[in-house]
């Protein structure tokens, strides 16, 4: 900055006086000088004095002017640089606002406008200078500025809002907008706004709630209905969209559903066929086939028709807004919205907004979809098992039904006299039809077990008792095909034990019957030991002590290849499954009896070598029973004295062989064939004892032993044991026999010592549900 300061004019002029009245002075006193020369030098030096003065003051004062100046051009320098910075901070933002109104309330005028304000409303600095402040509120927002207004003309600080802005386009915006007063001698004297767009963070709300509504939606939803009608509602509360659809393709049938439609025009919509030609049109397939959103006015409707044959379906609406249903990159369908009365209904943020939200509204309804599917297949698997049940049930019954009176015929026929051919024949026909009734078994215990049905039992038996009693039902083949049959158990194996016998049984008859029907000559040893456990207690002999039982039964046979052997316990598995195969049967054994084994806590093995033999295997896990008393041994009880029976029976044949059975017992015996007719005899006379079919016509079993015991009164009291004697053999039906208020069961086809042995019970009061 220079340093050198002009003299002030003021000093100069004061100088040049003080001069001037020195010159004058001494003229004046030039005649006295002459009179009074010490006068004169007196006068003369006063005004000189006076002259040195002035000169003096002047510089002290240009001094002063010089100091004021410096001030001055600092000043100005400050306020240079100030308004520089200003500037700046008005002409160079973009991101915010700022808008100088001018003129005391109401009615300010746009003075300054910068760069910020042109790009967040649309327009520029020479349009808006001289209008209205209120031009830039939307109509919350003029209520904002209005208040904000009355606040600073009180004398208050700025006041900040969140408001909605007006573009020039005729669009809004949230913005967070502060208002500043310009104040001047006369009071508020202008406005300053600043103003920050803050669509993007709204928009970033807006999406996070849809997302969050509609997770919740999908976690509460029942159907997909639902779940439509939901996401319906929730899109009506953020859009306004009272027309709305959502499309998904069926590929599988060339088609494009509707699976919701709510719509004001056209009421319901429900499929677009041949979408697989590429002259089927529709804006939603250009959506799906695109994979982009779409917007279009009823004007871009109609032009893009024009230009590209593109033609909406059904009737056409002021603004149509879609976007496509995406689940990993794959387009399902497509979600819609329509307005027939605005064009202006939907913004363009609501473009992305559908579409930041239709991803999870996809995602949402293919889990929903997969999970009706899941649904759906198990109600289908549940309806097909129900129906296996009921066929095998069906099937068990009316196959058991006939068998029962093969057999029991068969029985009968044997206890008559006859030629050695007629009971050979006899037999046979009873063999044929036990084996039948085997094959029958062994269907329903598979069906069991692979449904998950077969249940396990625990009871008291004799160990050794019971390996006897098994090699005993093949002691005729063995004889006949003059091979031996050994048993042993070891005597560190305790005798009595708890657990399933039938089941034990059934397995250990499997493998001793398969080693005996595939052995001719030579033999067929049963061996059982005890197998030591993981985690063996103290006492292993302890009641109630677990014990693993090892079951070895060895034969001298055929042998199986050993590329067989992993084949055989398999469902419906043989060695030999030609039509030229030896030996007969249906496959099912050997994967029962590894199922049950497994069941049982154990396995099955198998070692055999092609015309040496084989050995099978199998492990069990039971339980050790508290010694037996001489009233834990069973004992057949003793048959009743003479009864008089009522017999309910529809199948002839079946009544005939219960009848002769009955009597040959020393029985009186009537028959009924339904329940109508055990009812109606009951009324008219008194019996002992009713067996009961279950399955007859007019009035079931199950019935007729519901009215008998809610009978008061007759010759025969309403408690009267009654037995089902039924071919109704499931899994289940003797628990619900027995619930019904019957005294015992027993399955068709029966053995007369079953039906001694259940009457017998029942009269002693023994007949345990």
């Amino acid at each position: 900055m220079n340093s050198r300061v002009p003299s002030s004019p003021v000093s100069w002029r004061a100088g040049a006086l003080v001069v001037a009245v020195a010159v004058l002075a001494a003229a004046a006193l030039w005649p006295l000088w002459a009179v009074a020369p010490r006068g004169a030098l007196a006068v003369l030096g006063l005004a000189a004095g006076l002259l040195g003065l002035a000169l003096w003051d002047g510089r002290r004062l240009r001094r002063a002017l010089a100091r004021e100046a410096a001030r001055a051009d600092a000043a100005r320098g400050l306020l240079h640089r100030s308004l520089a910075r200003q500037g700046a901070v008005f002409e160079g933002s973009r991101a915010v606002a700022v808008v100088l109104a001018e003129g005391a309330w109401p009615g300010p005028r746009i003075a300054e406008f910068n760069p910020g304000a042109e790009r967040l409303f649309g327009c520029s600095r020479e349009q808006m200078l001289g209008r209205p402040l209120e031009e830039l509120f939307a109509a919350d927002g003029a209520r904002v500025l209005e208040r904000a207004a009355a606040e600073l003309d009180r004398g208050g600080g700025p006041v900040a809002a969140e408001c909605g802005l007006a573009s020039q386009d005729g669009g809004t915006f949230p913005a967070l907008v502060e208002l500043c007063a310009v104040r001047g001698r006369r009071g508020l004297e202008g406005l300053l706004l600043t103003a920050v767009d803050i669509s993007r963070a709204r928009h970033a709300e807006a999406v996070a709630d849809l997302l969050s509504r509609i997770s919740e939606a999908v976690s509460a939803t029942r159907d997909l209905n639902h779940l439509y009608e939901t996401i319906h509602g929730i899109f009506t509360e953020t859009l306004r969209a009272r027309n709305f659809f959502i499309a998904l393709l069926d590929e599988k049938h060339d088609r494009l559903v509707f699976p919701y439609f709510r719509d004001e025009m056209d009421g319901a919509f429900f499929e677009i066929r041949d979408i697989s030609n590429p002259r089927t049109s529709s804006l939603t397939l250009e959506v799906i086939r695109s994979g982009k959103p779409l917007m279009l006015t009823r004007a871009e409707m109609i032009e893009r028709r024009r230009d590209t044959g593109l033609t909406p379906v059904g009737t056409m609406s002021r603004v149509w807004l879609g976007v496509p249903l995406r689940v990993s990159e794959r387009v399902i369908g497509a979600m819609a919205v329509q307005d027939y009365t605005d064009a202006a209904y939907f913004r363009r943020e609501d473009v992305g907004l559908l579409e930041a939200v239709s991803r999870q509204v996809a995602l949402a309804i293919e889990r929903k979809m997969g999970e009706e599917a899941l649904l759906e297949a198990g109600r289908a698997a549940q309806a097909a098992s129900r129906s296996k049940s009921e066929f095998l049930a069906n099937m068990s019954h009316e196959i058991r039904t006939p068998l029962n009176g093969i057999l029991g015929m068969a029985e009968l026929t044997l206890d008559s006299e006859l030629t050695a051919g007629q009971r050979a024949n006899m037999e046979m026909l009873r063999d044929s039809g036990r084996a039948l009734l085997r094959v029958l078994n062994d269907i329903l215990d598979i069906s069991k077990i692979e449904a998950g049905k077969l249940e396990l039992t625990e009871e008291r038996f004799l160990l050794r008792q019971f390996v006897r009693s098994v090699a005993e039902i093949f002691t005729v083949e063995v004889r006949r095909k003059g091979i031996a049959l050994d048993w042993a158990v070891d005597g560190d194996v305790p005798d009595g034990l708890l657990g399933d016998g039938g089941r034990l049984r059934q397995v250990l008859v499997n493998l001793v019957g398969n080693a005996v029907k595939f052995t001719d000559r030579g033999a067929v040893t049963v061996r059982v030991s005890r197998e030591a456990l993981p985690a063996g207690g103290a006492d292993a002999n302890a009641p109630g002590a677990p014990l693993a039982l090892r079951f070895s039964v060895r034969d001298t046979g055929c042998g199986i290849p050993a590329d067989k052997q992993g084949e055989i316990f398999e469902s419906f598995s043989q060695v030999d499954g030609s039509l030229r195969r030896r030996y007969q049967g249906t496959g099912l054994g050997l994967a029962i009896s590894r199922r049950l084994a497994v069941m049982m806590g154990g396995g099955i093995d198998v070692w055999s070598e092609p015309g040496r033999g084989s050995r099978f295997e199998f492990t069990a896990v039971c339980r050790v029973a508290r010694p037996w008393t001489e009233d834990d041994i069973p004992r057949e009880p003793s048959g009743p004295g003479p009864l008089r029976v009522l017999l309910a029976e529809d199948n002839m044949v079946n009544m005939i062989y219960a009848r002769r059975i009955l009597e040959r017992m020393g029985h009186e015996v009537v028959t009924a064939n339904s329940g109508r007719t055990v009812l109606d005899a009951l009324g008219r006379e008194r019996f002992d004892c009713v067996l009961m079919d279950i399955q007859m016509p007019d009035m079931d079993g199950l019935e007729a032993t519901r009215r008998i015991r809610e009978s008061g009164g007759g010759p025969t009291p309403g408690t009267v044991p009654v037995v089902a004697m039924t071919a109704h053999a499931m899994r289940g039906d003797r628990e619900r026999f027995l619930a019904a208020g019957m005294d015992a069961y027993l399955a068709k086809p029966m053995e007369p010592d079953q039906l001694a042995r259940a009457l017998a019970e029942v009269m002693a009061g023994r007949a345990t549900p």
